[in-house]
């Protein structure tokens, strides 16, 4: 998720946005997402129990994430099915697909945040006896920012090589 938070902006453009005005705005509106998601998330772990939550989360990560795909790839395609929208606002032509991706990733932040985002630092924060709560907890961090680490050092050269 930190990753397509860092590059959000890119990915936008990467929809056929060229204005970095409009692409600012539209992840201004993604970390927007992300923060009102997050706050649910926190309301909803115990009223609604952790499995359930992210459960649904995941489901509405996979619907999201097909979407995404689906509209990168009918962009990469170059099928024109949709008329070409001239705005004042970014001054580029943009079809549907550009607008489909943007609701994809919208999708993806707004169903990442409430369930995946906590649940499973909630659960980590749960599972372990209370003697190794805190090295394990430390393990687990650990992991996951090398991880994203990574991720973030290589996103721009994977986008890149796929096309």
């Amino acid at each position: 998720i930190n990753t397509v938070m860092y590059y959000s902006p890119t990915i936008v453009q990467m929809a056929g946005f060229k204005s970095n005005q409009l692409a600012l705005l539209l992840s201004l509106i993604v970390a927007g997402l992300n923060a009102a998601g997050t706050i649910v998330g926190i309301y909803m772990i115990d009223r609604c129990g952790r499995r359930q939550l992210a459960l649904t989360s995941l489901t509405g990560v996979i619907v999201s994430l097909g979407i995404l795909s689906g509209a990168f790839y009918l962009q990469s395609s170059g099928l024109m099915l949709g008329l070409c929208e001239r705005s004042v606002l970014h001054g580029s032509c943009n079809t549907w697909y550009g607008w489909l991706a943007v609701l994809g990733l919208g999708l993806y932040i707004a169903a990442f945040s409430p369930g995946m985002g906590p649940v499973p630092w909630t659960v980590n924060s749960e599972i372990y006896p209370e003697a190794y709560r805190g090295i394990c907890g430390g393990m687990s961090a650990t992991v996951n920012w090398v991880s994203n680490l990574i991720m973030s050092q290589t996103f721009l050269s994977l986008a890149g090589a796929v096309g």
